[in-house]
């Protein structure tokens, strides 16, 4: 007797093999869940460094934003004496505030440094720092 493809035969009885057997769908299930947590846990730690580089991101802004304001200033007006200033800023749209300070000093006469720090209020790893090099000759 010939079997049609996709049947067994044991003695009299046929048994239809069309569907998958349980083993396959458990084995096929647990690829998938495993595939599925490997892809979230992706997408997760892609989440946190978005929000980390966020957070640094608008720091560099804030320094810029001084280092700007401090250019626009006279050579005179830009105080030299070494002490640091700070400030605490809180930018509309964020949940939180940065510090952000900034000390001068005459490196040689007609010519300062200004180190610019800014970070986040609550993360002081996410450290931005910048120098401003100014001229009284060069006018910049």
């Amino acid at each position: 007797m010939i079997k049609p493809p996709g049947e067994k035969s044991t003695g009299n009885k046929r048994i239809s093999r069309r569907g998958f057997s349980l083993i396959e769908l458990l084995i096929s299930s647990a690829i998938t869940f495993f595939l599925l947590l490997g892809a979230g846990q992706l997408v997760l730690h892609s989440i946190l460094f978005q929000h980390t580089s966020d957070k640094t991101l608008k720091a560099v802004e804030l320094a810029s934003r001084k280092s700007e304001y401090l250019k626009s200033l006279s050579y005179d007006d830009i105080d030299a004496g070494g002490e640091e200033k700070s400030e605490i800023v809180a930018e509309e749209g964020t949940n939180g505030s940065y510090c952000l300070s900034w000390t001068g000093e005459e490196v040689s006469p007609g010519f300062k440094r200004i180190i610019i720090t800014c970070f986040p209020e609550n993360d002081s790893r996410r450290t931005v720092k910048t120098v401003l090099l100014l001229s009284k000759y060069l006018g910049f």
